[in-house]
């Protein structure tokens, strides 16, 4: 074990043994919370978690996880950067545009419920669906900073968004080149619809943001035989954050854990350095996660069975409704309305057939979580 992970499997060591359950509950929640009982179990799983990673940390130094003898990749051609920095550009003057408009009913709980609390009892209350854990944290800083207002509480959700575009740039560059994945930047930075959430004070830009470096970092761990605990960590990291922001992204890491079984199964059920890779990182995304999640995890089945308008008639739990009006948003976006939607579904077709025959997992990285998600 080299002196950095023996540094950092011990200190995580020591935080975990030395943290008070509930001094750090108290000081967090507030010592009149009636949350502290499920906050004081909430830090005991964060402190359970912490030893956890004490031990992968250890572990991580003994068993590798790069190709033995590979060195890293050569950077891939550049071109193209001065439209990407136009069109980040552009999607920034967008999305900031107007962002102080009126707020409608989810962003004012968020504000009222959420953003207005410290952030000790941001982090250890989960009361609510509508609680977007990590958005909400932002939202504080962003208040803290700029004082509260409309534009303050939405201008994480724009510079998510933002982010958005330079992750699908990448993404785009990976799986199919420079040119095409400017064409999809261009293509998303004048959505309406991404326009719209980067403008909702929610955490759907973030979910957006951390399903693509996801994604990417997905794909190198199969394929970048110089990828170790490194890369196997960011991908955790991401995974981690997108679940933070909002619980359907696990759908995202499940499609991963999915498709990785798939490809152990084609490798003659083999412990491949691929496979082995992968598995690290899917390992470290629920572990990573859990940390997170620690402090609320005692309240959060009691409030995600919770029905979140009581007797109230949900129709978006109709599966029809939910198909019919999810097809009428998309036509409402596009200018020609079905016409354009109907010819763009004969072009994307035709793009996921070519990608199912180039390159399936690819194909299936795309469409696998959506299915998994829209089926739940």
């Amino acid at each position: 074990m080299n002196r950095s992970s023996t540094a950092g499997a011990v200190a995580l060591l020591a935080i975990a043994v030395l943290l008070p359950p509930h001094g750090l509950a108290a000081a967090l929640a507030g010592t009149d919370s009636p949350l502290k009982a499920g906050v004081v179990l909430g830090v005991w799983l964060f402190k359970v978690m912490l030893l956890v990673h004490s031990g992968l940390l250890a572990f991580s130094a003994r068993v590798p996880l790069a190709t033995p003898g590979v060195g890293p990749e050569q950077p891939s051609a550049s071109g193209g950067t001065t439209v990407l920095v136009l069109l980040l550009a552009a999607g920034t003057a967008l999305r900031l545009y107007h962002l102080g408009q009126g707020l409608w009913f989810d962003e004012i709980q968020t504000l009222v419920d959420y953003a207005r609390l410290p952030l000790g009892r941001i982090v250890t209350t989960f009361d609510s669906q509508n609680q977007h854990l990590l958005y909400s944290g932002l939202a504080r800083g962003s208040i803290d900073l700029f004082g509260e207002s409309a534009w303050s509480l939405r201008l994480p959700a724009a510079l998510l968004g933002v982010l958005t575009l330079f992750a699908v740039f990448r993404l785009g560059s990976r799986v199919a080149g420079r040119r095409q994945a400017l064409f999809a930047t261009a293509l998303l930075t004048f959505s309406y619809h991404h326009v719209w959430f980067s403008q909702d004070a929610r955490g759907y830009s973030g979910l957006l943001l951390w399903t693509l470096l996801s994604t990417l970092g997905f794909l190198r761990l199969i394929r970048d035989p110089d990828a170790g605990w490194g890369a196997a960590a960011g991908y955790g990291v991401w995974v981690a954050l997108a679940v933070y922001t909002h619980v359907t992204a696990l759908f995202v890491a499940f499609a991963h854990g999915l498709i990785l079984l798939a490809i152990w199964w084609r490798s003659g059920r083999t412990l491949t350095f691929p496979v082995r890779r992968a598995a690290a990182g899917l390992l470290l995304g629920a572990t990573f996660t859990l940390q997170l999640y620690a402090l609320v995890l005692p309240q959060m089945a009691t409030t995600l069975l919770t029905p979140t308008m009581g007797a109230t008639t949900t129709d978006w739990k109709n599966p029809l409704w939910f198909l019919t009006e999810t097809l009428g948003g998309l036509a409402r976006g596009f200018p020609g309305g079905w016409i354009s939607l109907t010819a763009g579904a004969v072009v994307a077709g035709a793009g996921l057939l070519a990608y199912w025959r180039r390159d399936r997992v690819v194909t299936a990285l795309y469409l696998l979580p959506a299915a998994l998600t829209a089926g739940a």
